[in-house]
């Protein structure tokens, strides 16, 4: 237990006159650890054919706590259970006027998360894309998580964009994952 202000729990609740509820809402306010991580992908990504999982692959971890980038960089480690929300966008580029699609979708352990796929279509040529999702997931001590897409045509790429004079460089692809919940 990490003391607060220099007082243990102990001592606040002596103080609270060991006021059971008091001492409840200390522990849910003071007793939680927020696991989290931030990671991104700063370089481009191609398909290794049409309609095949692909797992996406990250660059850099911006910030975790509890959460690590794992094998292959495209696993994600879990250390701690609980719920988790896993946010993610992926920025696509087309370069060609055809219509294609990309899927996104998580796996857990290995196995695709049911109902977690999302699509987005594009068909302009040279044109932008982002598809994202946003799913909550009870985890295990343990458990890892991909990012998993496919195309339906490989002129459908994961694209990110360098620094411009007047904006800062995009990254490809963005996941943050968050424990919401013991």
């Amino acid at each position: 237990m990490r003391p607060v202000g220099g007082l243990t729990r102990e001592q606040i609740a002596r103080i609270v006159n060991n006021d059971f509820q008091a001492i409840r809402a200390f522990e849910q306010v003071f007793d939680q650890n927020i696991w989290y991580g931030h990671f991104s992908k700063l370089g481009d990504q191609v398909a290794t054919g049409t309609n095949t999982a692909n797992a996406v692959t990250f660059t850099d971890t911006d910030a975790a706590d509890g959460v690590l980038l794992g094998s292959g960089n495209d696993r994600f480690n879990i250390l701690n259970p609980g719920i988790y929300q896993i946010s993610y966008t992926i920025q696509v580029q087309s370069s060609s006027g055809s219509a294609k699609t990309i899927y996104s979708w998580l796996r857990k352990n290995g196995v695709d998360v049911p109902d977690s796929a999302n699509r987005q279509t594009d068909n302009i040529n040279g044109g932008f894309v982002q598809v994202s999702g946003n799913h909550f997931l009870d985890l295990a001590a343990n458990d890892y998580i991909q990012l998993m897409f496919a195309v339906s045509d490989t002129a459908l790429t994961i694209h990110h964009d360098v620094a411009t004079a007047f904006c800062p460089a995009t990254s490809a692809a963005d996941i943050s994952i968050t424990h919401v919940v013991q």
